[in-house]
């Protein structure tokens, strides 16, 4: 709790500063001065450690214009092979989603959904209806919404004579349509009409609170709030950067899109992402926040840039990619089954003819050295295991680490409350019995 406490008011005394309009500046690729400058350093060969893999994949593919690979250390460009060029960048496409969202809302943000009544309670009965507020809560799933149920029983509502009243921003289980999100939180505050699903999210919270019986009598509609409204209870969500890392560790889709709607779609994204990262227009193209569909498009130098503007950006908030992104060692999701070098934070991407990944490795003689390597064509599993395996020979000759540096830490303690699907204590209650 100290360290949450801590770093929220860090994060909302550099936004008083005004660090906000300062990482708002447009970074130019001309200016000397700029953190993105970019320069050869002539000293670095790579070609005995590289050369082999490209003409491996060339043989996999259309040849060696299918395949783009690009490693950064500072402002010192190490290798490049069509750095520039544009690949499908296939789940590549979140780390752009992660910049928009964290620019948009700030790492500790909360989404607030709100619970109200259309009438008055007598004896825990709702003599109205019950109106749920949307927030724009990506990760508002059924953890979440049971929880909201145990509030209101808690409170001792177990009846509501009216209707059940959604109205948006707000969607649950990643579905966006009113209707059926209503007919979901319905379903989540009535322990009598649960399934085995269900009961099996119930187990799963972090405490022991009883079922929630909330009996609604009335139907479900979608529509403007009614007027007057009795507030009930505020609901907020887990902490952005919880929900960010949950997104890429896994590489969940469905939530990448939920958030990217919420940010205005894939051109607003491309256009927030590559206006922060300072990336060339020819260089990101987006239709969407996932990934999913060859149009997504990056070369590799954009994803590495995009990467490096997510750690500037968050090390503001005693934060750093660490905290959103898979970490070889200690996550499993997409790198379950992967042996990139130990400590070594990537994103993977994936798609029938694509594997990609990008991130960053440590290393005793370069530091950090940012990678993109972007394959085209039908060997997965191959471009795989040679990804891992180029890393590895990467990691030994500028040397390996046996501890990650401070800069980038593994990785900052959210409180319990800000990380865990279904913890009550995000819930305030705004009446009594």
């Amino acid at each position: 709790m100290l360290e949450w406490l801590s770093a929220i008011p860090l994060a909302l005394w550099l936004d008083r500063a005004g660090l906000e309009a300062v990482l708002q500046i447009p970074v130019t690729w001309q200016q000397n001065t700029s953190r993105w400058v970019l320069y050869s350093d002539p000293t670095v060969d790579l070609a005995n450690q590289i050369d082999p893999y490209l003409k491996s994949w060339s043989q996999k593919s259309l040849g060696q214009s299918a395949h783009g690979v690009w490693l950064q250390s500072g402002e010192q460009i190490l290798f490049n092979h069509q750095g520039k060029a544009l690949f499908s960048g296939a789940s590549l496409t979140k780390v752009a989603t992660t910049l928009a969202a964290l620019k948009e809302w700030g790492p500790y943000h909360q989404f607030t959904t709100q619970v109200a009544i259309a009438g008055k309670i007598e004896d825990g009965v709702v003599e109205g209806d019950l109106v749920i507020i949307g927030g724009g809560d990506p990760l508002l799933v059924w953890q979440e919404a049971i929880a909201m149920g145990q509030q209101l029983h808690q409170l001792g509502i177990t009846q509501v004579t009216g209707d059940l009243i959604i109205t948006g921003p707000m969607w649950m289980n990643y579905k966006t349509d009113l209707a059926t999100v209503g007919e979901l939180f319905y379903r989540s505050i009535n322990a009598d009409l649960w399934d085995t699903h269900l009961e099996n999210h119930y187990r799963s919270l972090p405490h022991h609170l009883p079922r929630p019986q909330v009996a609604i009598a009335g139907s479900i509609r979608s529509q403007v709030p009614p007027n007057p409204l009795t507030p009930v209870l505020y609901h907020r969500s887990l902490a952005l950067v919880e929900i960010l890392r949950r997104m890429n560790v896994y590489s969940h889709n469905r939530l990448s899109e939920t958030i990217a709607q919420s940010l205005g779609g894939g051109d607003r994204v491309e256009e927030m992402a590559r206006t922060f990262a300072g990336i060339p227009a020819a260089e990101l193209h987006l239709i969407n926040g996932s990934g999913l569909g060859q149009d997504n498009r990056m070369s590799p130098r954009a994803s590495v840039l995009l990467l490096m503007a997510i750690q500037s950006y968050l090390q503001f908030y005693h934060l750093s990619i660490a905290d959103i992104f898979p970490v070889v060692g200690y996550d499993g999701g997409t790198i379950h089954d992967r042996q990139p070098p130990l400590y070594s934070i990537v994103k993977t991407g994936t798609l029938s003819t694509v594997s990609a990944l990008a991130g960053v490795i440590f290393t005793r003689d370069r530091g950090l050295v940012w990678f993109s390597i972007m394959n085209q064509g039908w060997d997965i599993e191959g471009f795989r295991l040679q990804q891992d395996e180029l890393l590895g020979t990467l990691a030994r000759h500028w040397g390996g680490v046996t501890h990650p540096p401070e800069r980038i830490h593994l990785r900052s303690p959210l409180p319990p409350a800000l990380r865990t699907l279904g913890h009550f204590s995000r819930d305030q209650i705004l009446i009594y019995r």
